[in-house]
């Protein structure tokens, strides 16, 4: 998992922030890093959303597993 994210979802739990709350503002976060991808038009854009999509899923299974 990517441990910027980790972190971020780590703050978030400490400031008493539901599972899912944190989780969906994880998902927003990453949301804007795809939107960034498809702004500047890189070209491994698809690699880069499947990356992401592979973080959020992560997450996911981690919390609820």
């Amino acid at each position: 998992m990517n441990p910027r994210l980790r972190e971020y979802y780590d703050r978030k739990r400490v400031k008493e922030s539901p599972t899912k709350i944190a989780l969906i503002d994880c998902a927003n976060k990453l949301l804007d890093h795809v939107y960034a991808i498809f702004r500047k038009g890189n070209p491994t854009l698809f690699s880069f959303i499947n990356f992401y999509l592979m973080e959020v899923h992560s997450l996911c299974v981690q919390q609820y597993n």
